[in-house]
């Protein structure tokens, strides 16, 4: 018998990086965060993303806090985010660091019942989201809706991948993802954040 051979086309990664240190790390991040304000959105979520233009105030102390993290990420950039081939840009990946390209960071929280709908972050950028609080026997991690349908029902298709507190979800920012309403009364909270593509 001729066997058929596959031939994987069109292939769509996520990537997934795990924050070192963590216990020690979230108390300093969570301590970052305050959605008392008046500007925080506070209807289907908490979000300082409408609080003011540019980046939160927290934005260099989050840095630091994570820039050990950070250069992990940036040593794997080939993996998250490599050059076409025959570039002759002399570097190893697209990845942009805060000093080239002004990053975007907001966070957001959901107590119960609350959530964020389908949505998508522009063209242009790797896209992360950073489980700060994350309970994943009560929480799930965000929903990813594939750009192409089932090629033989032509269903669209969705994926949850598994997650852990102190993990960080890396995507292409054109990806279509949702926050599902938290059904528990145990709040989840992220950090989201935007890195600019070369």
């Amino acid at each position: 018998m001729n066997l058929i051979a596959t031939a994987p086309i069109f292939q769509l990664n996520i990537y997934k990086y795990s924050v070192t240190n963590w216990e020690e790390k979230k108390p300093k991040l969570l301590q970052l965060l305050d959605f008392s304000s008046d500007d925080v959105l506070q209807s289907e979520v908490q979000s300082d993303f409408f609080t003011g233009k540019g980046n939160p105030d927290y934005f260099d102390d989050w840095i630091n806090i994570l820039k050990d993290d950070f250069n992990d990420i940036f040593n794997q950039g080939h993996v998250i985010a490599p050059l076409p081939v025959n570039s002759v840009h002399g570097r190893e990946h697209l990845l942009c660091t805060p000093k080239e390209q002004q990053w975007q960071l907001w966070s957001q929280s959901y107590n119960e019942g609350q959530y964020h709908s389908v949505h998508n972050h522009g063209i242009g950028f790797i896209s992360c989201c950073l489980y700060v609080e994350f309970d994943k026997t009560v929480h799930k991690a965000t929903k990813f809706y594939s750009p192409f349908l089932d090629p033989m029902t032509g269903f669209s298709q969705e994926s949850i991948p598994e997650v852990d507190e102190g993990d960080i979800l890396l995507f292409p920012s054109t990806l279509l993802h949702e926050a599902t309403i938290n059904t528990s009364n145990v709040k989840r909270t992220v950090m989201a954040f935007n890195i600019p593509l070369k």
